[in-house]
């Protein structure tokens, strides 16, 4: 495997310490954070003598092909010596022409038994699960499927990572996927995931989750829950990772403290804005508008009330007086 690029170093450390049994979900938002991880995952699993299978889906075999030729992987030689398989959905979750996990789990045993018999130490997967947004039958037993699989992965030599594209998804989807993956990857870290719901918990009719909750309830009971301490980091990091919005923190001066990976719809990755003022991101007609530097001076010695106080990018302010519903014009990054 060629060296990463210092950006993944961290994700490819990461992916290192995973071992034979590992159920993990994949959060992403960009392709280019998808393959960042999918891909690497893949490579190792060829260093270890693994036989390794991805199922494209959002990205045709092709690409995936034409991008680990780019890492360094000889690919006609582990496609011809059975350690690589690129397919598609067709070949594996609706072989059948529709959705079925009882029917999946078996297909996954038999390529399990068909690795180790061929001499492989064992199996290696990965699907784009975007398959699951089509209209075959049985799609709504996705979960289902994925919570079983935490039956069947402690007792079969097999790991896999299942990516979620976080805006083709419902949040309640992003959710429950959560739920059933023991690891969590999101951004540049694999997280041992807090929220992970054991199958005999989450199959049951009552199950208590996270989807019982409406999702402004759901963002504002987790910024809480982080705010006041009472939940550990990696927590806050896995749920942050399924609100379709930016969430941000800034310093007393204007600067960013954390950005969501959500910024990556602009263009910017979270790190690069790390330490930088909020006017990087904030379109320069309407900076003068949500600036508290430049918007408080001339509220000065008036009387707004709550309901007609300035509303802030950088806000300061708690109780009712604090911004709600803020609209602004964002800065797509230049890509050139």
């Amino acid at each position: 495997m060629q060296k990463s690029e210092d950006g993944n170093t961290v994700l490819l450390n990461e992916l290192k310490q995973l071992h034979v049994h590992d159920h993990l979900c994949l959060i992403y938002n960009t392709q280019e954070e998808q393959l960042a991880a999918a891909v690497p995952f893949i490579l190792l699993g060829l260093e270890r003598e693994e036989r390794c299978i991805y199922i494209a889906d959002d990205n045709d075999v092709a690409t995936i092909l034409h991008k680990m030729k780019n890492e360094g992987v000889n690919v006609d030689s582990a496609i011809k010596s059975a350690a690589l398989a690129v397919i598609t959905k067709e070949d594996a979750y609706l072989k059948q022409g529709y959705f079925d996990p009882g029917w999946m789990i078996d297909f996954i045993k038999e390529l399990v038994d068909k690795a180790r018999a061929d001499g492989f130490k064992a199996l290696r997967v990965t699907g784009e699960m975007t398959w699951a947004l089509g209209e075959e039958q049985g799609l709504d037993r996705l979960m289902e499927y994925e919570a079983k699989l935490n039956y069947f992965f402690p007792q079969n030599d097999v790991l896999a990572v299942c990516q979620y594209n976080r805006s083709r998804f419902h949040p309640e989807t992003i959710k429950k996927a959560i739920h059933t993956h023991p690891l969590v990857i999101s951004g540049s870290m694999v997280y041992k995931n807090p929220d992970y719901l054991p199958p005999d918990e989450f199959l049951k009719p009552d199950a208590v989750s996270l989807s019982s909750i409406s999702w402004p309830e759901h963002e504002k009971h987790m910024m809480n829950e982080y705010k006041t301490g009472q939940q550990d980091e990696d927590r806050y990091k896995i749920l942050i990772s399924t609100i379709p919005d930016i969430i941000y923190e800034l310093d007393p001066t204007g600067h960013f403290t954390f950005i969501s990976n959500a910024v990556e719809e602009l263009g910017y990755g979270p790190q690069e804005l790390l330490g930088k003022h909020f006017r990087e991101i904030i379109h320069p007609d309407d900076f003068d508008n949500v600036a508290s530097s430049i918007v408080l001076p001339k509220y000065r010695g008036k009387m707004t009330g709550d309901t007609n106080s300035p509303k802030l990018f950088d806000e300061r302010r708690t109780s009712k007086r604090m911004t709600r519903n803020l609209e602004v014009r964002l800065s797509v990054k230049d890509r050139k």
